[in-house]
């Protein structure tokens, strides 16, 4: 393997893990329409973007098992949702998309529409059943708004590890 691609592949877990710190952490990260957005899903998402499926499923896999850990989710939800999406968004990337901000930021619209969908199903719906529209409008969509919004944050910052740090096999 090459070395440039074991430190990408080392900055993108090293992101991933500094993500989940500060997502964790109380009062450390802002809050937009009253939501802390969830980075780790943007990181992932944009880690797909520029890497070949089996990568970008084994950083979704990562990605989504410390969202499970961080939420106290059912184990393994995110990160099978993610790894899903990852692999998906990846091979769509190379294959059909161009790779720019603008498909960056229809990708994670769509991407993060279906995170959190089944977060509420799944969740909460199954879970409690009541008020879901009320837990739907007035916490999953705002989370879902104050994420969408930072899709250049994390596309530009993993673009740059990507262009940086290209390996001859890229």
């Amino acid at each position: 393997m090459d070395k440039r691609k074991i430190i990408r592949y080392l900055a993108y877990t090293l992101e991933i893990w500094v993500l989940f710190i500060l997502q964790e952490t109380p009062g450390l990260m802002f809050r937009l329409w009253g939501e802390r957005p969830s980075l780790l899903f943007l990181s992932v998402i944009a880690i797909a973007q520029f890497e070949n499926e089996i990568p970008a499923m084994a950083f979704g896999v990562l990605g989504g098992l410390l969202v499970d850990y961080g939420m106290g989710s059912v184990m393994g939800m995110h990160a099978l949702i993610l790894a899903v999406l990852c692999y998906v968004i990846s091979s769509f990337s190379r294959n059909l998309l161009r790779n720019n901000i603008l498909t960056a930021f229809l990708v994670s619209i769509v991407s993060l529409l279906i995170v959190f969908l089944c977060e509420w199903v799944f969740g909460y719906v199954l879970v409690y059943g009541e008020h879901r529209l009320y837990a739907l409008l007035q916490h999953y969509l705002p989370r879902y708004g104050a994420t969408v919004i930072l899709t250049p944050l994390t596309y530009f910052f993993n673009r740059a590890f990507f262009l940086r740090l290209r390996s001859s096999e890229d």
